[in-house]
């Protein structure tokens, strides 16, 4: 099934390597991420992510002094009719630990999770196939 049709009409979380596909123009993913932009235009779905997914993309601008992709990034994640941008509050933290120590994921991965859940989002969308499905959120996966 592509990942359209198991994404429309759906809250879906996007993890950082989404956004990284989309504003990079990575081109294995264009077919992939290009569809969900328009569905996010067009409110056929809604997209969520955390402040987590901003200090992860941050980093390779800061450490290669690209100011203009940092703003870039910070302005689309900070922008409402693009994304909704959760934030990373004790209940998160709390969340995470549980779902860290349940299913043995990465820290930040289990924020993520976490964090999806929060939003009630019903997709989780990633390309890292090292994060688990939990409860009530479906994995969906690029590729």
């Amino acid at each position: 099934m592509a990942v359209i049709d198991q994404v429309v009409g759906k809250r879906v979380y996007f993890d950082t390597n989404i956004f990284i596909y989309i504003f990079e123009g990575s081109p294995e993913y264009q077919d992939i991420v290009m569809p969900l932009i328009a569905l996010a235009e067009s409110d056929d779905i809604a997209i969520f992510t955390n402040e987590i997914t901003l200090g992860e993309l941050l980093v390779s601008p800061f450490k290669n002094q690209q100011k203009e992709i940092a703003d870039t990034y910070i302005q689309a994640l900070n922008n409402p009719d693009f994304v909704t941008l959760g934030s990373t509050t004790q209940h998160i933290h709390i969340e995470a630990a549980r779902i860290r120590a349940t299913y043995g994921m990465k820290y930040p991965d289990a924020v993520h999770i976490a964090s999806a859940i929060d939003s009630a989002c019903d997709v989780f969308l990633t390309n890292d196939r090292k994060i688990k499905a939990v409860s009530n959120l479906e994995m969906v996966y690029c590729s």
